[in-house]
């Protein structure tokens, strides 16, 4: 996050309307506006990540596999 502190700030920021509005809603935007905004930081954490967390597995590896039994 180190350098991307102002990015994350200006995201924040372009909310400000969409909060403006849940709130004049009396609080039923928010049922919209908070997973959007929740997939907006995720994208944008995606985004700063990279391919930092990617799990490949190696030919060489033997894989599991997990069944699941129905009951």
């Amino acid at each position: 996050m180190n350098g991307h502190k102002f990015r994350f700030f200006v995201l924040q920021l372009s909310f400000l309307g969409w909060d403006i509005l849940a709130g004049l809603s009396l609080g039923i935007g928010y049922f919209w506006l908070t997973p959007y905004k929740n997939a907006t930081y995720m994208a944008f954490y995606k985004d700063l990540a990279g391919d930092q967390f990617l799990q490949t597995t190696s030919a060489d590896e033997p894989t599991e596999e997990v069944t699941v039994e129905a009951i």
